[in-house]
């Protein structure tokens, strides 16, 4: 996803970069394999940065922008053509 952090389960795939497979091996792979889709239907729980327990407030704003744009990018993709 998009600017959320990711770390791989295995070490070795640590050094592999995001770019080296291009910006349309997500949608091969989703159509390679559709149950993807289906796997991922779970909710999005965003780490939220603490200091002492507090939010950090200028990330917030940007939070919000984000989900709001995956939010209208699921609706998008929802809607038939």
């Amino acid at each position: 996803m998009c600017e959320d952090v990711y770390v791989p389960k295995s070490s070795k795939h640590n050094a592999v970069d995001g770019a080296y497979f291009g910006t349309s091996f997500c949608q091969m792979l989703i159509q390679t394999y559709p149950i993807i889709k289906e796997m991922n239907s779970e909710p999005i729980i965003r780490y939220v940065p603490k200091i002492f327990g507090f939010k950090v407030h200028k990330y917030a704003q940007l939070h919000r922008w984000q989900d709001r744009q995956r939010q209208l990018q699921a609706e998008r993709l929802k809607t038939p053509l």
